[in-house]
């Protein structure tokens, strides 16, 4: 039994690729699993990490400009070619792509190799690959509800959740809050801007924070990314707070336990986590994502009154300033963003995605 991943270029295409095969490792211990990355991107060392093999093509993603466009056919043709290759000499039953360039050459490969296919589409807006792979497609398996209306036309949808790590909920102890330096008796607001930070978020926090705006009752704990960690601190020199200021943090589940609020990007995988959890949160969709897709994601969440949302260029605001304050300031609110955040949360969705690949097979 074979089954072939084909989804990256970034860390959401590729973790959830990731779940679902450690799920099906978990079920099926004969079979034997390959994953397809992009040549000299992220995927490589993370897959390998996983115990799992991969190997590698030259691809490129779709570029507006005429020189991109030109450059994109070339290397696309080359990527259908090298995809083929793997696929014949791998033989797989099922081929699962989860997004990003690298699955569109991927999957028809596959789909001419007559393997089954299963895509599965982490953003509420799907994007290109999914929209392209949707009609070859024997199963597609959607993260939310409201993806339906962009995929009219096409059969065998099934809505599953994203498929999430298995180690996301921990426990809430006085051992986790002293792991991270943190005092068990204060309310902790996390600030995240992904495991490489972001700028403009870093810099609407400190601005808050020099307004003296975060209560005595709170203390942060602050993932500013590597390479923006000693600018942070030493704007934060003349800064009154409790908290611990963290280049990356290496236990982000145990980081959600101990949180009481949360301040972040819109990222699909991040959003699914947060709402399996509960956890009350105020988004700042990341600006350039392809298709504003991580404002979709957070608009349609926010129309359910599951989470806040704010636009980065709002963050050195009186805006984003008063809304903070105001969630800090109100426990009530909190908790209704944390319960109706719950009713949309699923942390089954590994788990019924490797169920439908079986049924595929």
């Amino acid at each position: 039994m074979r089954i072939l991943f084909a989804g990256g270029g970034t860390g959401g295409h590729l973790l959830p690729a990731l779940n679902v095969a450690s799920a099906l490792r978990k079920n099926l211990s004969e079979a034997e699993f390959l994953f397809v990355g992009v040549k000299g991107g992220m995927e490589k060392s993370l897959v390998e990490r996983h115990g799992f093999s991969i190997e590698e093509i030259e691809v490129v993603g779709i570029k507006r400009d005429i020189s991109g466009m030109v450059d994109f056919s070339r290397k696309i043709m080359r990527a259908f070619a090298q995809s083929d290759k793997v696929v014949r000499g791998f033989g797989p039953e099922v081929v699962v792509g989860t997004g990003g360039y690298v699955s569109a050459p991927v999957v028809m490969a596959g789909k001419r190799r007559r393997a089954r296919v299963l895509i599965q589409e982490q953003n509420i807006y799907p994007g290109l690959a999914t929209r392209f792979l949707a009609r070859f497609a024997d199963k597609i398996c959607l993260a939310f509800e409201g993806s339906r209306k962009y995929l009219q036309g096409i059969r065998n949808v099934l809505v599953t959740g994203n498929p999430l790590r298995d180690d996301l909920f921990q426990d809430r102890t006085d051992n986790l809050f002293a792991q991270f330096g943190l005092q068990a008796g204060k309310k902790v607001l996390l600030i995240t801007g992904g495991s490489r930070g972001a700028q403009s978020l870093n810099e609407g926090i400190v601005l808050f924070l020099k307004k003296n705006l975060l209560g005595e009752d709170w203390q942060l704990l602050w993932q500013t990314g590597a390479d923006k960690y000693d600018s942070v601190k030493n704007r934060l020199l003349d800064c009154n707070f409790t908290g611990k200021v963290l280049p990356f943090i290496d236990n982000m589940p145990g980081a959600y336990a101990v949180a009481d609020l949360v301040v972040c990007r819109a990222g699909a995988m991040t959003i699914s986590e947060l709402l399996a959890l509960g956890m009350p949160a105020l988004l700042v969709p990341f600006p350039h994502a392809t298709a504003d897709h991580q404002m979709k994601n957070a608009l349609d969440l926010k129309k359910q009154g599951a989470v806040e949302v704010i636009a980065d260029r709002k963050l050195q605001s009186d805006e984003f300033a008063e809304l903070l304050s105001s969630l800090l300031n109100d426990e009530n609110r909190r908790r209704k963003l944390g319960e109706t955040a719950r009713l949309f949360g699923n942390s089954r969705g590994a788990e019924t995605i490797s169920q439908e690949i079986i049924k595929l097979i």
